[in-house]
């Protein structure tokens, strides 16, 4: 019997040790959490269920509905908490940043960004702190993680491939709406594999309201959220794509396949297609050979090594 509860408690122990890897994935020094747009306070980032709907009401609130349209619960934004973590443009390398980007301004705004990427091979070596998200987004104003913070209000949305997995040993998929100060709202985590395609899906419904998906083409599995703000998601001008790392020491660290952002497809103010005009553009002191290749205006390809 004696024998018997040993092996209990050391199971516990062990459970609980690995719980705090899984959280240390993620989480940070001082209450703050790794999301694919920085540093970010654990209070305001919230997980709601695929399909969810987030109705934010003049910064103050938000609303959390299912995807079949009951209420959940309320999320009250104290606008006097900074939630995102902001410093300074760095001048060496940074625990995180967005290494190799490329970015496209539409004066008018884009009404939907579609398209598929690819998942990359598992690295070779991974650490507890570090985190690898892969994804196209757009933003409200031009702006990126470690530079001095947007004089206005600042959104993004965006479908994020990220490793590792917040659980698990692979690569995760999710949907995110990211603001600064009116907080962080996430859908739940899909699994994805090395060699699945991935379609991200961020498509206008109406003058303030916009759906974001990450859906597996080899799962069938989608997760995704549809976000309300008046205050925020009227126009979307600037489109990304995006590696963003944090703690990477080395090449060893990244996948040795690059990302293939293909069948990329803008469309504009009045729902036509446009054709992205891509600039590029890379971070501080790299951990590896980070690099951006435009293609064409359909397709992207970020390189880690």
């Amino acid at each position: 019997k004696k024998i018997k509860n040993m092996k209990l408690v050391v199971f516990a122990l062990f459970f609980v040790i690995f719980c705090s890897f899984v959280v240390a994935t993620t989480e940070d020094i001082d209450g703050y959490v790794k999301t694919p747009f920085g540093l970010i306070k654990k209070e305001c980032i919230h997980e709601v269920d695929s399909g969810s709907l987030i109705k934010t009401i003049k910064d103050e609130y938000s609303e959390i509905y299912s995807f079949d349209g009951i209420f959940q619960r309320e999320v009250y934004h104290n606008m006097t908490t900074d939630c995102m973590r902001t410093i300074s443009a760095p001048k060496s390398r940074v625990p995180h940043q967005w290494a190799a980007y490329s970015t496209s301004y539409h004066e008018a705004g884009y009404n939907a960004f579609l398209g598929d990427f690819s998942v990359p091979d598992v690295p070779a070596k991974k650490t507890f702190s570090e985190i690898i998200y892969l994804f196209t987004g757009l933003q409200n104003v031009n702006w990126v993680v470690n530079s001095p913070p947007p004089l206005s209000k600042f959104d993004i949305i965006q479908p994020v491939l990220q490793y590792p997995a917040e659980r698990g040993e692979n690569w995760g998929l999710r949907s995110w709406y990211v603001t600064i100060n009116s907080h962080v709202f996430v859908s739940n985590e899909i699994e994805v594999k090395t060699g699945d395609i991935i379609f991200g899906n961020m498509t206008r419904v109406n003058e303030t309201s916009w759906f974001i998906e990450s859906y597996s083409t080899d799962t069938q599995q989608s997760t995704n959220v549809t976000v309300v703000n008046e205050d925020r998601l009227k126009i979307q001008p600037f489109a990304y794509c995006t590696l963003e790392e944090y703690y990477i020491d080395g090449c060893d660290y990244y996948p040795t396949q690059p990302i293939q952002f293909t069948k990329m497809s803008l469309l504009d103010e009045n729902n036509k297609p446009i054709a992205p005009k891509w600039t590029i553009a890379q971070g501080y002191e790299l951990a590896c050979n980070e690099n951006v290749v435009i293609n064409d205006p359909t397709s992207v390809t970020i390189s880690f090594q």
